[in-house]
């Protein structure tokens, strides 16, 4: 994590994902892009370099524990893979709050793997009528409305906030994470409407793979990607001069 050269303090994650400069450009005008890039039609072999030179950018996934939970990384990375050193070490931050963050390794083979083809989900007219758990068990799927899951997904920089927030609230439950997700699309629509000086990305058009994912997660059809503490002594000191 940078410091900051006034206080000389670490910033928090959170602050550090909303100041990048690719953070507006994907909020007003790729996050269309920046779900492509990570979606079911692309090789696993590319996804595998995407992720590792996407470091401001934050992802979801589902946790190996619990029921339907769901949780942050970032900053994968890796170490070996090279003919000297040919074992690969993987390692990602989870979460982002200050103090609660911890080093993990994932299994890569689970995270990079398709969930589901072609999976019933609603249309995007339905999602705009949740704000509720009640109103959320009576969401119906659609006829002819499908979305191919993989194991994670980007989170576009305007929403990782609320979706942060969410999971702490709720312990991860991906039920909550979707209902607030759908509430935080709507208010960034909401809020650009009237920026007349630029051509902005509606989120409810753009953001529709990352509610598919979400609805998915809630009713059980990601698969989960098992993690553990990283003990790997040089994927931690990677992660300590950060």
């Amino acid at each position: 994590m940078e410091k900051d050269s006034s206080t000389n303090d670490l910033k928090s994650w959170l602050e550090w994902f909303s100041t990048r400069e690719s953070a507006p450009k994907i909020n007003y005008e790729a996050k269309q892009a920046l779900f492509k890039k990570f979606d079911a039609s692309q090789r696993k072999t590319q996804i595998k370099t995407d992720l590792l030179r996407h470091s401001e950018n934050v992802f979801l996934y589902k946790q190996n524990f619990g029921i339907n939970k769901i949780n942050l990384f970032h900053h994968l990375s890796s170490i070996g893979g090279s003919f000297y050193s040919p074992q690969e070490h993987f390692g990602a931050i989870q979460g982002i709050d200050e103090g609660i963050t911890s080093v993990v390794t994932s299994d890569m083979t689970q995270l990079l793997e398709i969930s589901a083809v072609a999976t019933a989900v609603p249309k995007i007219k339905d999602y705009k009528n949740i704000s509720s758990v009640d109103e959320y068990s009576h969401l119906k799927t659609s006829k002819d409305t499908y979305f191919i899951a993989r194991n994670f997904i980007p989170i576009p920089p305007f929403m990782i906030y609320e979706i942060n927030e969410s999971i702490l609230e709720h312990d991860g439950d991906s039920k909550q994470v979707f209902i607030k997700a759908i509430k935080a699309v709507q208010e960034f629509d909401n809020r650009t409407e009237e920026f007349e000086d630029k051509i902005i990305e509606k989120a409810e058009d753009t953001c529709v793979d990352l509610l598919n994912w979400l609805f998915l997660a809630s009713k059980g059809k990601i698969n989960s990607t098992q993690t553990i503490a990283c003990s790997v002594k040089e994927v931690r000191t990677h992660f300590s001069k950060l």
